[in-house]
This record gives structure tokens, sequence and C-alpha cells, in this order.
């Protein structure tokens, strides 16, 4: 049995022709298929942030007379681009933000949860506020999504 040993020529043009090593070989296979079975670096397909696109603030209306104490827990969730949603919002990055009351001449803030914040009337006054959360929407086409409610202090 005769064995014959082939050689395998890169064409580089005219005299510079030379064989390529079974490791080359190797190497050059396994680039074309990773390339090819496996997608090029630039064809890996990127995961898209979690961007928060709403928020709500709940109860939507709520009269301070009606609780305990004059006080008011209002809970925010939001509404994102990805599950779970909605969710709540619970103000840490990437989402960071707070709560906010319009006017603190007739309600404060008294304390604030993980996704809520308790507001309070203050004494003797009379009105209207809202109860605004923001949050940051971590890449959306709008900076910062509000969510709003309000109470009314008797």
């Amino acid at each position: 049995m005769v064995h014959t040993r082939r050689k395998i020529m890169v064409a580089t043009g005219g005299a510079n022709e030379r064989p390529i090593s079974v490791l080359s070989r190797t190497v050059v296979g396994i680039l074309l298929f990773h390339t090819f079975a496996c997608g090029s670096p630039s064809m890996t397909p990127q995961r898209l942030p979690r961007v928060l696109l709403a928020i709500s603030v709940t109860p939507v209306t709520a009269d301070a007379q009606n609780y305990s104490n004059g006080q008011v827990q209002f809970v925010g969730s939001g509404t994102f681009s990805q599950s779970p949603s909605p969710g709540p919002l619970t103000f840490t990055p990437p989402y960071t933000g707070d709560f906010t009351v319009s006017d603190s001449s007739i309600a404060n803030i008294v304390s604030t949860g993980t996704a809520s914040v308790t507001v309070e009337c203050d004494a003797g006054a009379s009105g209207s506020v809202n109860i605004v959360a923001t949050a940051s929407s971590n890449g959306g086409p709008v900076t910062n999504v509000v969510g709003k409610a309000q109470l009314t202090c008797p």
C-alpha cells in the first residue's frame, strides 16, 4: 500500500504559494464553523433593556377623611417592555425616582416603602393635591415616566 502525502496550497499569488499545515486547516475550519453555524459576533442577538413605559398609582383618587388618621397609602406599579409586566415600581436602578406631592401646603409625605408612599393632609388644610410618581425609563423614548393620583383633603 502506497501512502501519498497531499498538500493544500494557499494561493497568494504566483511564487508565494505555500502548503497549509494540518493545525492551520483545523483552526480555519473551526473559525468557519463558528462564523456560519453560530453567527459572527456582530450577528449575535443582543438583549434589549427592559424599558419602563408607563406608571400607574393606586388608588387613582382618595379622600383622606375615609382613611384611618387621614393617612393614605399610594402604590406605584409600572408597565414594562418585557416581563414581568406590570410590576412593582421599586425606584431602584435602573428605574430611579420617587413620589412627590404637588402642594406641600395641603399634604405631605409621611413615609415611603419599596413601591409605596403614605401621604397625610396638613392640619386645617383643604383642597386636592396630586401624588406624582416619577421614574427613569431605562432607555425608552422618554427619559422620565410619570404617573399621578389625586388626594382630597377635607
